[in-house]
Order: structure tokens, then C-alpha cells, then sequence
């Protein structure tokens, strides 16, 4: 079998690209680029550093604007301390001969790390100010932080299965909001605006008196080897599992374990005295 490709609607496309780049484009994008960072200076504390690059090679967007960087607000250009064959460095002669401009960085495609980038690291002139804390004050207790009644409940399900190296210092990690228990991957502020629907990994629910582990923790306990698991012998009771119901099952193990099928683990569930397997699958993925 072969493939036609239409030639001309290939050369169209081509062709609007040529169209598209003149000189005057490149000097349309460059004032571009000095109006954004003017307002980023604004939002930089003296001595903060900003980090520019594009995904253009022309030096009118790259070396030139780090001189006017340079020359109209003092920033110093500092060495990445990146040192690789597989990275050029940036062109003096392309701007004003500055040659602290061979500290930028220039990626070019035919070196096989990407499409081609430039890169330049830049500090505001000025001391960065730095925040004394009272010696007298306490330092304020994280709100979100699991108390070690907390810690006890979630460590009777936690310490009953292997963890992966992430989640193994989740005493020291984890955080509670709204009785749902996560480490999180950005910290956040306590009085934060920021509405985030994910941060990081739920481990499950505080309710009263106990913890109940979350479908996020099943699927990341399951990248590793478990003891505690059940699979499930037939396709008939996975599919039945699937679709939210208890299943019988003929197991030493009770309380909480895993539950796979085929050997791969997909939920959590909880063996009780009778040999009943309820069923913890979330409700909005049940079928």
C-alpha cells in the first residue's frame, strides 16, 4: 500500500508560513516582548532574578532584548553554569558587543534537544530583602497539618502496605483540609485565594474515628509490589465490582486491601468478618 500525499495543499501551508515571517514581523514581536517586561520588572523584588527565554532564534527577540535588559534597567546576566557540547552560547556581535552575553544559552535543533530555544538568567540590581522573624514569637503551628491523633488513624491503613519512596515520609508531608488527607505537590499559603481542584496526592478521608484510603492511593500503592491484595477470580465479579457491588470472597485478610484483577490493582476494598468484600470504587466511576 502506498500513501498519497497532496502535494499542493502541502505547499499552500508552506507557503502561508514564508508569507507569514518578514523583518518587520520580528520587530513587531520584539517591542512586544520589551512592553511584557516592563511589567515583570515592576513585579521583581531588587535583587530577584528573571529567567527570559523565547523559541525564536532571531537575535532581535533574544541577545538584543537581554542587552536592553541590561542597559535600561541594570540587570546583570549571570551564568547558568550549564555546561554541555549540546548547548551553543549567545552571540555578542548580534547586539551591542556586550561579552557577558556569552552566559545565555542558545539550543539549536540540528543538537537534538528540541526545536530551538534561547535562554538568559538575569538579577535585578539591589539587595534582596530579607524578613527577620521576631525571636520572641512562636513559631505558628501549619493548621493543615495531621495532629498525631490524626497520624495514628491514617497510619493503621498507611502501615499496612508497602509505600514507593514518595509516599514513605508521609507523616512529615502530608496535609488535611476538609477532612480529606493529601501531600501536596505546591504548598500553599493559608489564607490563599488560589482555588486548586488537585494539589498533589489524596490519601484518603478522616471521618470520625477512623481513615478511609482514596482510589489515588490504590493507584499509586499499585506501582509497587503488595501483600495485601485480592484479585479477583472472575470476570463476572470484576465487572459486578466495576458496577458498585459487594463481592464473596474466600480470603484469610480482612479490613482494608487492595483489589485487582488480573493481577493489576485498580481499587481499594475492606474484607469483613462474614467474607464480604465492600466495595470502595468511587461512585462517579462505577459502571
Amino acid at each position: 500500500r502506498s500513501t498519497q500525499v497532496d502535494s499542493s495543499a502541502a505547499s499552500d501551508v508552506y507557503k502561508r508560513q514564508i508569507d507569514y515571517w518578514s523583518q518587520d514581523y520580528v520587530l513587531t514581536c520584539q517591542n512586544r516582548q520589551k512592553e511584557i517586561l516592563n511589567e515583570a520588572v515592576k513585579m521583581l523584588q531588587p535583587g530577584g532574578r528573571l529567567i527570559y527565554s523565547t523559541c525564536t532564534f532571531a537575535p532581535e527577540e533574544d541577545e538584543q532584548i537581554v542587552s536592553w535588559l541590561n542597559k535600561e534597567y541594570g540587570f546583570t546576566i549571570l551564568d547558568t553554569g550549564i555546561q554541555t557540547n549540546k548547548i551553543d552560547v549567545g552571540q555578542p556581535e548580534w547586539a551591542d558587543g556586550n561579552p557577558d552575553l556569552t552566559k545565555t544559552l542558545r539550543f539549536w535543533p540540528q543538537d537534538g534537544i528540541g526545536e530551538g530555544q534561547f535562554v538568559a538568567v538575569l538579577q535585578k540590581v539591589g539587595k534582596a530583602r530579607i524578613e527577620k522573624k521576631s525571636k520572641n514569637k512562636k513559631a505558628k503551628r501549619d493548621p493543615w497539618r495531621l495532629t498525631k491523633n490524626d497520624q495514628e488513624l491514617v497510619g493503621q491503613v498507611m502501615d499496612q502496605f508497602n509505600l514507593p519512596v514518595a509516599l514513605s515520609d508521609w507523616r512529615n508531608k502530608a496535609k488535611v483540609r476538609n477532612e480529606h488527607v493529601y501531600i501536596p505537590a505546591i504548598s500553599l499559603p493559608e489564607k490563599s485565594k488560589l482555588h486548586v481542584i488537585n494539589n498533589g496526592v489524596e490519601l484518603g478521608i478522616l471521618k470520625k474515628k477512623r481513615f478511609e484510603p482514596g482510589h489515588q492511593l490504590a493507584e499509586v500503592l499499585g506501582k509497587v509490589k503488595q501483600e495485601r491484595v485480592y484479585d479477583l477470580p472472575t470476570i463476572e465479579e470484576y465487572q459486578n465490582y466495576l458496577h458498585g457491588e459487594t463481592v464473596k470472597v474466600d480470603s484469610d485478610l480482612r479490613g482494608f486491601v487492595l483489589v485487582s484483577y488480573q493481577k493489576l490493582i485498580f481499587s481499594f476494598g475492606k474484607i469483613a468478618g462474614n467474607q464480604v468484600l465492600k466495595n470502595f470504587y468511587p461512585k462517579g466511576l462505577r459502571k
